[in-house]
């Protein structure tokens, strides 16, 4: 995970027109479907569409453009390299996520997050991360994802209680210890 960054952090802001801790950010990870799962991209900027029609500044990473019908609340963006995603997610009010790495950098990066399980191995993820009051979760359906988001949203001490148990006990990405013992074991 990149360190927080405050220059690239403003600079990603200014682009997208956005203030810290107004927004919602949905990233649903690579942009592409996953087997059984092929329609997630297109499910995901449903929910998207009706967050931003709910009256949230909502920002929507890893999508194709917009057909001309999206809320004016909604922006879309490509792919985004890992150290702006990771400052989008830092400034965000609540981020909806997979199950898969983007959630384990919602949480690394202290965000309440929904996290929607799109491919096979990620709903025990997230349903770890919910009995330890990390996450909520939501179905893979627009409206069960506009629903949770918009509950957390208007539930502040509840999404307050969750972040303050991400300071308590911080997640941390740990890729470079582990590709380091792997390393040490097979060199």
């Amino acid at each position: 995970m990149p360190a927080a960054d405050p220059a690239l952090n403003a600079q990603c802001l200014g682009r997208l027109n956005l203030r810290a801790g107004e927004y919602v950010l949905l990233v649903p990870g690579g942009g592409t479907g996953h087997p059984g799962a092929a329609d997630a991209p297109a499910i995901v900027a449903g929910g998207a569409r009706a967050i931003a029609q709910r009256g949230y500044s909502t920002v929507l990473t890893g999508a194709a453009p917009g057909d001309g019908r999206d809320p004016p609340r909604l922006e879309r963006t490509a792919l985004l390299p890992l150290g702006e995603l990771c400052e989008l997610i830092r400034s965000a009010r609540l981020v909806v996520c997979n199950g898969g790495d983007t959630l384990l950098q919602t949480l690394a990066c202290g965000r309440a997050c929904v996290a929607v399980p799109i491919a096979g191995d990620q709903a025990h993820r997230i349903a770890r991360c919910v009995r330890a009051g990390l996450a909520l979760p939501a179905a893979l359906d627009a409206r069960s994802i506009e629903q949770t988001a918009v509950s957390l949203l208007e539930a502040e001490p509840l999404r307050a209680g969750i972040e303050q148990r991400l300071r308590r006990c911080p997640v941390r990405n740990c890729m470079d210890e582990v590709l380091a013992a792997l390393e040490a074991l097979l060199g």
